[in-house]
């Protein structure tokens, strides 16, 4: 791989499918460590992993590649690049490392506020492996059913233990994991005999009806297994194995084999390798059936903390049992015991760390968060059964004064804005105290059960006024534990998960004898839009909107994405930077570059030429396969009609909307600059007959860009190309938003790109005239002499105001309607 050697830490950043592994596998070749980047991370903390962990390649894919965040590293798109990669040997390289070189590093929560860098070591991985290897059984003719996320450590047993065992995988789609239906579905398609999972997920599966495969291995870890589910996993498979372990000390850690007869629920003996011990406060092993703090040692352990060398030191200590240089043990913070037959019982943790649905938490991550925020004194955040078998997070908070305006809906935003979800409480209480223990501690034991009540949220409480919007409300308000509910609250924002909107499509194929996917409950999250796609109101060709404030031709419009491409700034966020940073984007040529883009070496002699212009970089770059277009048709397509194209997706992608699944309809307003790309094609394609005159007209006149874009991506709106001068791409915005308003779209991509080539040409000075004469562009100063020019291209996702907040977009700006 290039770019990759021992202790070279790539990025994953792919979606659920074979790729996925094929990176790793590429990534260890190699010689390097993956470290998992989950799409459906936010920025901040995918920004934060990678300036930590210093990436500077991530393997992506291009459907992903315009939704991380801008810095400094190399995308590789695998889909983009097979046909290159496949041109090398398929011979197994010469392996670089060894088992002491870094393996993976994955972040999990941390206490300070930001998450920290665990970094396991091959020979720890190896040793894991071909331990659960043995334990499980694992052979050739099994095939085991990987459904955990790259981001969850424990995904490494599914990803490699059948690839070391020979055995057969079947990599669970983003869509599949969160369907119980459907995973029952691949497991009886695929003969799947090996399963991972949390107890969660087995509820999640158990809910939906499965019956079970007497030849299945269940592995359940991740939390506590309770006996209940137990019972029930033991009635439907053939072996329970019940794992416990760290992602410190690499996955699993114990095993338990869990029987009928199993009077309790233990999380086993250790693995091969690997030593547990149950010490007291003076690290002094304390007798079996007395608790204790559990450390755990032996070749699993990790190296430690990345860049954290302090809390290294603090939880991976040496180990004064064994004579070995280097032992070492690591404190787990569980509370454990020893039985008489030498199994470990878990009793909980010692500090505020938990589980919620298999993923470890540092409360204290949360709260720091929180206490950053306008208006919080001090917050406290426990985990709470709200639901029966369910732990969620639930915040309580101190606001700094009675006035203070803190929502639910405010605070869940923010927090989703640099923490998974997994970690955004489910529910948020406000508080004018905490009770104190007498040693002067929050006493978090006394912290209330929130009430059931529905939470502040952003718009008003409309009740049911349906039948279908009554029956919905009851089956909402049963799982989520609320007495009011309205129909425009989105279920999200009252505390649901996945596995809880589980139950409702159950109870909702039951009460109303319809069937309904997963993807249409993600998809319609509140009653309101969920009844009216139930009664058929809402179909593929268009969304109906019952109160469409936006008809009259009077409502105000929102931005909800945006994308664009500028000199110095590849996208939106570096073009904020550059002005903030009162960055200069304009370059300065020399004689060379100037000569060498085809200027006549006399006209340079001339006092009033100027060398300067906007330059765009990568203007040549396109990934002509994704769009559909093949390697002769995109080198024809006019420059500017191209990197719109980009954008225009890009902006779609931004505003969090998939053209391809969009209920209603999406229009394109759309302007490019005079075309300079056709001076010399004609020619040059006449000599190596790759294209007519026909062909290079309609890839470059300006009349075909919006209907190409509406073509290439699905957009059932109307299509104009607009042309005003240097007023289009105004008034292309102009035009979209008065179709908002007029009801002939849903929703409008609304923009344009310029760019003149060749760019590196500068241009004469005349007196009188607007360009500048230094090549300089003053902006607001009273010493502006004149512009420069430059190429670039910029678009907008724009929506009615109303719809826009209904739909819970983010809004980065308001375009206000005067009468």
């Amino acid at each position: 791989m290039q770019g990759s050697c021992p202790e070279t830490v790539v990025g994953v950043y792919l979606d659920r499918t074979v790729n996925m592994l094929i990176a790793l596998l590429g990534i260890h070749k190699a010689g390097g460590a993956y470290l998992p980047m989950d799409p459906i991370f936010p920025k901040d903390r995918l920004m934060y992993m990678q300036e930590d962990a210093k990436v500077e390649i991530i393997l992506s894919e291009s459907a992903l590649e315009g939704t991380l965040p801008q810095k400094d590293f190399q995308v590789i798109c695998l889909d983009r690049e097979g046909k290159t990669i496949s041109q090398y040997s398929d011979e197994n390289p010469e392996t670089k490392n060894n088992g002491e070189n870094l393996a993976y590093l994955i972040y999990t929560s941390g206490s300070t506020g930001k998450p920290k860098g665990v970094q396991i070591e091959h020979h720890a991985l190896i040793n894991f492996l071909l331990s659960m290897a043995d334990k499980t059984g694992i052979k050739e003719d099994d095939t085991l059913l990987a459904v955990t996320t790259l981001s969850f450590d424990i995904a490494g047993l599914e990803m490699f233990m059948p690839l070391v065992s020979g055995a057969g995988i079947v990599i669970a789609g983003r869509d599949e994991v969160i369907d119980g239906r459907k995973l029952i579905e691949l497991l009886d398609e695929n003969f799947v005999s090996i399963m991972q999972a949390t107890p969660a997920t087995w509820r999640l599966m158990i809910e939906e009806g499965w019956e079970g495969n007497k030849g299945l291995t269940v592995l359940c870890g991740g939390e506590a297994l309770s006996k209940e589910l137990a019972k029930q996993l033991l009635d439907r498979c053939g072996t329970l194995l019940n794992v416990y372990g760290p992602t410190e000390t690499t996955i699993w850690s114990t095993i338990a084999k869990v029987e009928h007869d199993t009077d309790k629920i233990t999380i086993g003996k250790p693995i091969a390798n690997t030593q547990v011990y149950v010490l007291d406060e003076n690290m002094n092993p304390v007798p079996a059936g007395i608790p204790g703090e559990l450390y755990i040692g032996g070749d699993g352990l990790a190296r430690g903390y990345l860049n954290q060398p302090h809390l290294t030191e603090e939880k991976f200590i040496k180990d004064p049992f064994r004579n070995k240089d280097g032992a070492r043990l690591y404190k787990t913070g569980d509370m454990v015991k020893f039985l008489s037959d030498g199994n470990l019982e878990f009793i909980g943790r010692n500090d505020h760390q938990v589980k919620i649905r298999g993923f470890r938490i540092e409360l204290g991550e949360i709260e720091n968060l929180l206490n950053g925020f306008d208006n919080v004194r001090q917050s406290v955040v426990v985990a709470k059964e709200i639901a029966p078998g369910e732990k969620s997070l639930v915040a309580y908070i101190i606001p700094t004064d009675e006035k203070a305006a803190l929502s639910s809906d405010a605070l869940r935003k923010k927090l989703k804005e640099r923490l998974p979800d997994y970690m955004v409480p489910a529910a948020f209480v406000m508080m004018d105290s905490f009770s104190m223990t007498p040693n002067g501690k929050i006493d978090r034991k006394a912290l209330p059960m929130p009430e059931n009540l529905r939470p502040q949220l952003k718009n008003e409480y409309m009740a049911p006024r349906s039948e279908i919007e009554k029956t919905i409300v009851s089956i909402w308000q049963e799982v989520l534990k609320l007495e009011h509910i309205g129909i425009n609250d989105n279920f999200f924002d009252l505390g649901g998960h996945s596995l809880l909107l589980a139950q409702v499509r159950s109870k909702i194929s039951a009460a109303l004898k319809k069937e309904i996917t997963m993807i249409d409950l993600f998809r319609y999250p509140t009653i309101k839009t969920l009844s009216e796609f139930l009664e058929g109101k809402q179909d593929l060709e268009h969304k109906v909107k019952q109160d469409k404030k936006g008809i009259d031709g009077k409502g105000d419009i929102a931005v909800v994405g945006l994308s664009g491409r500028f000199p110095g700034a590849k996208n939106i966020e570096e073009f904020w930077q550059n002005l903030c940073n009162g960055v200069e984007s304009v370059k300065q040529f020399t004689d060379e570059e100037v000569i060498g883009e085809g200027v006549d070496p006399n006209a340079l002699k001339k006092p009033e030429y100027v060398k300067a212009w906007g330059v765009l970089d990568n203007v040549d770059k396109f990934d002509a396969a994704f769009f559909g277009y093949n390697p002769r048709e995109a080198e024809v397509l006019d420059p500017q009609q191209r990197i719109f194209l980009e954008e225009a997706w890009k902006a779609l992608e931004n505003a969090g909307y998939d053209a391809q699944k969009y209920p209603g309809k999406i229009g394109v307003y759309a302007s490019v600059g005079m075309n300079t790309y056709t001076q010399n094609l004609a020619e040059s394609f006449k000599e190596k007959g790759l294209a007519s005159d026909y062909q290079i007209m309609i890839s470059n006149d300006k009349d075909f860009l919006a209907t190409r874009v509406a073509y290439k991506l699905n957009l059932k709106g109307p299509a104009v190309t607009v042309q005003t001068a240097c007023s289009s791409s105004l008034v292309a915005v102009h035009l979209a938003c008065l179709s908002l308003q007029n009801g002939e779209c849903d929703m409008a991509v609304a923009g344009g790109a310029s760019i003149r080539l060749p760019q590196k040409t500068g241009y004469l000075y005349q007196e009188g005239m607007i360009l500048s004469p230094d090549g300089h562009c003053r902006a607001f100063d009273e010493e502006a002499k004149g512009t420069v020019g430059g190429n670039g291209a910029g678009v907008v996702v724009l929506k009615r105001l109303e719809d826009a907040i209904c739909d819970g977009d983010s809004i980065w700006q308001l375009l206000k309607v005067r009468p």
